[in-house]
Formats: C-alpha cells, structure tokens, sequence
C-alpha cells in the first residue's frame, strides 16, 4: 500500500487527465440539427 502512494506515477496520472476536456460537438452537424443554431448563424452574418 505504501508502493503506490509513494511512487510519482499517480500523481502525475491525475493532473494530466485533468487538464484533458472531452472533445467539442462538431458544429456541422448541430447546425442542421438544431434550428436553434440557424438563427445564431442569420444574426452572426
């Protein structure tokens, strides 16, 4: 129980998943998907 707690291998697992965040949405599809996005798109031109 000490093997792992003491190793910097955990540690340094835990930071670099954090700053991971989940891959965004493509736009394409939520445009055709969600009118919502047309209207953004007509007041963004």
């Amino acid at each position: 129980m000490n093997s792992p707690s003491h190793e910097p291998v955990p540690s340094d697992q835990q930071p670099f998943l954090l700053p991971v965040p989940p891959p965004p949405p493509p736009p394409s599809s939520s445009t055709t998907t969600t009118p919502s996005s047309l209207s953004m798109l007509s007041a963004f031109v």
